[in-house]
């Protein structure tokens, strides 16, 4: 692979944001959130809390692929980044400072290696994968409001020891076990932990108030539900991101891409990996691309019908899960 000149001038014109498709985006996202959380509440244990809880479902998820893109864009999405972690953000316990370490996830030295959070070759096998999007399922949701309510509360006022650990272990997005965010700066966990503050006054708050049945218990139960079914459906997401083939060793820029997926598929794709997620490996071609462009940068270069962007695109998710199945079957036969 080569990113040649005539790449880099043909996608210039995509790189351009356009704040007013953010805040929209957001604003979309999180009304239907608020509004489908009322009548899941409302209405638990039939049809309609049902039909509403998937809504909630939806909207956590678009929510947090919408993250991922402010996450590239800090410096350009100032305000849309504010109003997120005010909204919705420390509400429900997602923010910013927990998915910076996705930095990792781009960076040469890091990416395919044990530094990367959002990397694991375990999961290359289909099967691993599921079993790790289940668990993530099951332990995730209860792990997130521990995290992310009692502990953010009390963390300003631990040793900085124990701050340190926190910091290290338990403050990042991803699913690789074995991730330690690198602690540059001892003080940065300090300030961190003070950042993570209205999160935890927000949701220990909340918890506190359904304890004493001046919330709903509903409140609890559609936050469990929804984010047990987000957590699950993005990490089967993730296993068909990338190859997963570097064996833990770091890869250079074109090891990177060539490791990475696209996947076309119309609007359904667009429903299962939102914000542009589905076009992967473009994103990690050119990372600074707002996700609304990248259909369209997609486009212009499979109209360039470079051999080796066509070998990472595939037309459907139906042909990325049978290619992934044939590649474990002859592993399976080479090892046997």
């Amino acid at each position: 692979m080569k990113l040649d000149k005539r790449i880099k001038e043909e996608m210039r014109p995509f790189f351009k944001i356009k704040p007013l498709y953010y805040w929209a985006d957001l604003l979309i996202s999180v009304s239907c959130f608020y509004t489908a959380y009322f009548f899941a509440v409302k209405y638990w244990g039939n049809w309609v809390g049902f039909s509403a809880t998937l809504i909630v479902t939806y909207s956590i998820y678009r929510l947090g692929s919408y993250l991922h893109e402010l996450v590239h864009h800090p410096n350009k999405l100032k305000k849309q980044l504010l109003a997120y972690e005010w909204t919705f953000g420390h509400i429900f316990g997602l923010t910013y400072l927990g998915f910076t370490s996705h930095h990792d996830h781009h960076a040469i030295k890091t990416y395919g290696t044990k530094d990367d959070p959002e990397y694991s070759v375990d999961v290359k096998s289909i099967k691993m994968g599921i079993v790790v999007s289940i668990g993530s399922g099951i332990l995730g949701p209860i792990v997130l409001l521990i995290r992310y309510s009692i502990v953010a509360l009390l963390m300003p006022f631990m040793p900085k020891n124990i701050q340190k650990k926190i910091f290290k272990y338990a403050s990042f997005q991803g699913f690789n076990i074995n991730y330690q965010r690198p602690v540059v700066k001892e003080e940065y966990a300090r300030q961190m932990a003070w950042r993570e503050l209205p999160t935890g006054v927000i949701r220990t708050s909340i918890l506190s108030l359904i304890a004493l049945n001046y919330l709903s218990i509903n409140i609890l139960y559609v936050y469990l539900c929804a984010t047990s079914i987000a957590l699950t459906v993005n990490m089967f997401r993730a296993i068909f991101a990338h190859q997963y083939t570097s064996n833990n060793v770091a890869q250079d820029f074109d090891g990177q891409i060539e490791d990475s997926i696209n996947i076309e598929g119309g609007i359904l794709m667009e429903l299962f990996a939102p914000v542009g997620l589905q076009y992967h490996a473009l994103h990690h071609l050119f990372s600074m691309i707002p996700a609304y462009n990248l259909p369209k940068a997609h486009k212009r270069m499979m109209e360039l019908n470079y051999d080796w962007y066509n070998d990472i695109t595939y037309k459907s998710l139906g042909a990325a899960i049978m290619d992934r199945a044939a590649d474990n079957k002859a592993e399976i036969k080479k090892a046997s």
